[in-house]
């Protein structure tokens, strides 16, 4: 039996590291305010992966996003997925010669499914993670990419058309949960949608208390659990949302 997941997405825009709500952002600090704030050996005791993101709209600098993602690797000794703005082949290349192991594709799937295939040929399909954003429109569930500002359709037809992409795992993320710490969309999940889905499922958008990630890792579709909560990541805050988990019997990698 696979082991559930507890996954930290860490945010970043033109360099600094940020809270989004609703994909709106806020930004905090730089490098070496991450540096002040956290404590990475105590952070990788209590988290199975890190997924940085960058969710630069503007005046976005890819060696300085690289860098700091060296930075962040050199200390964290859990897998490391990484994405934002990787729409070439050299630019995937890049994060996995800098020790990523996974890609994270999100725009890149629908406009450009050739780097999908590339990457995948490769690295090997284990090695990306299609990202999928939804807000509800109207009762029903809706695909974004670009940020959140560009509609691709359905989503009941969009994870369909993922599903079949050469990818490793799925990341949904609620546009309306997002940032919230109201809990996850588990609307989301329609059995009869999903029964047909082969990749393992991430959720994320909305954990703000230990019963939202319990709540999460209890529907049988889902694999892992993530937050990208700056304030989830000061403390013993995911350390005791561990605790509560492996407390409450789910399968977790004991650390």
């Amino acid at each position: 039996m696979l082991k559930k997941r507890l996954i930290f997405n860490l945010l970043m825009d033109e360099g600094y590291f940020v809270i989004s709500r609703n994909f709106t952002i806020q930004r905090f600090g730089d490098k070496q305010w991450l540096i002040n704030q956290y404590n990475f050996d105590k952070i990788t005791e209590s988290i199975d992966e890190i997924i940085i993101l960058n969710i630069s709209r503007e005046n976005f600098n890819y060696n300085e996003f690289l860098d700091n993602f060296k930075f962040i690797s050199k200390k964290c000794f859990i897998p490391i997925s990484v994405g934002g703005n990787i729409d070439s082949y050299d630019r995937a290349e890049s994060i996995f010669k800098s020790g990523g192991d996974k890609i994270v594709l999100n725009s890149s799937l629908f406009e450009k499914p050739e780097l999908v295939n590339q990457i995948s040929k490769n690295y090997g399909s284990q090695s990306i993670i299609a990202s999928i954003d939804v807000k509800k429109i109207n009762n029903q569930y809706e695909v974004f990419i670009r940020n959140g500002s560009k509609n691709v359709g359905k989503f009941e037809e969009y994870i369909k058309y993922v599903n079949n992409l050469h990818i490793g795992e799925i990341i949904i993320n609620s546009i309306d949960k997002d940032g919230t710490g109201n809990g996850y969309d588990l609307d989301i999940f329609d059995s009869n949608l999903f029964k047909n889905i082969n990749k393992p499922i991430i959720l994320s958008g909305g954990a703000g208390k230990d019963v939202h990630f319990k709540n999460g890792l209890n529907i049988d579709f889902v694999d892992a659990v993530s937050t990208s909560h700056l304030f989830n990541f000061i403390g013993d805050g995911l350390i005791n949302v561990r605790k509560f988990l492996l407390k409450n019997n789910f399968n977790l990698a004991i650390r």
